[in-house]
């Protein structure tokens, strides 16, 4: 996968204009928290995916930690040392949302969330490093194991290298 996300990031079908590519880490309850990576999609927009996989054979597995997710980000405003954008965008996890929003510390639950955001990245936008921060409002759902259910804010995090 990792492959595909480097062929797919350098073809010329994909970077259009001098926009830069994201490589960083993240925490968030829109479209997962790990390792990030974002390419741009046209001159206005992106795509981004992140993901965590960390898996613990002992007990079961029930101490593995899962979160895969991804967002599509439109460009609203562009400087030098920012960028502001809305997005959309959905993850799977397997403890964040039961952490977060309904107060579980069990793995063998998965949770699904999609939803809207408005964001920026803070930093020199051609090159280094950046800060991410959004704002989310976001439907979560048990999808297996639980049956919980949340409409609501949400949010995250995040810190990455342009190049």
């Amino acid at each position: 996968m990792v492959l595909v996300l480097i062929i797919v990031s350098t073809s010329t079908a994909f970077t259009q204009g001098q926009k830069s590519r994201q490589a960083g880490v993240t925490f968030s309850t829109l479209h997962g928290t790990g390792a990030h990576f974002l390419f741009p999609y046209t001159d206005k927009s992106n795509m981004k995916v992140s993901g965590l996989v960390l898996l613990n054979k002992g007990n079961g597995g029930s101490d593995s930690f899962v979160s895969i997710g991804g967002e599509y980000q439109r460009d609203v405003s562009e400087g030098t040392l920012h960028r502001l954008y809305t997005s959309i965008g959905g993850q799977v996890d397997n403890s964040l949302s039961g952490s977060v929003f309904f107060g579980e510390d069990i793995t063998d639950v998965i949770y699904g969330s999609y939803g809207l955001s408005i964001g920026a990245d803070y930093g020199n936008i051609r090159g280094g490093f950046v800060v991410n921060v959004h704002l989310t409002f976001q439907r979560t759902v048990g999808i297996f194991g639980s049956d919980r259910s949340r409409i609501g804010f949400g949010g995250g995090l995040g810190m990455a290298y342009l190049f």
